[in-house]
């Protein structure tokens, strides 16, 4: 999995070598076409895929890749899109509930923001960390 910054916007690249696929999550675009996918992401996935040959070639198993044989995905109508701001979490729920198919869990129209209330409880309880806890979690479930 590859966390992408391109236009101010996250999106989410899951590769799969079983497959030769590349998942592109896109929370912004999930409404669109390929065609504006592929504007938006080809260039970007071109440059990963070269680079994880790359890397695949020094790695201890040292696989071989051609990359001309790696297909795109581009995952659409998993949500409502979400707005510029909201794509970091939307890339995190990805993380967690893609299945490398689909998502595990759908995402509330509502949005994320008790997914978002639980990621910064779970970073607060975190082994180590002795600051008080805030007291979010009694809104959560």
């Amino acid at each position: 999995m590859a966390p992408i910054l391109l236009s101010d916007d996250w999106s989410l690249y899951i590769f799969d070598r079983k497959f030769k696929r590349v998942n592109v999550l896109d929370p912004m675009y999930t409404d669109r076409g390929s065609p504006t996918y592929k504007k938006k992401h080809q260039e970007s996935i071109g440059y990963m895929l070269r680079g994880l040959k790359h890397v695949g070639s020094i790695l201890e198993d040292g696989w071989a890749m051609n990359c001309e044989e790696w297909i795109v995905h581009y995952n659409r109508n998993m949500h409502i899109p979400c707005k510029s701001g909201q794509s970091a979490g939307y890339i995190m729920y990805y993380a967690e509930y893609f299945d490398g198919f689909m998502l595990d869990q759908d995402i509330p129209d509502t949005g994320l923001s008790v997914f978002r209330k639980k990621m910064l409880y779970q970073v607060l309880a975190m082994k180590g960390n002795t600051a008080k806890p805030l007291g979010i979690m009694e809104q959560c479930d």
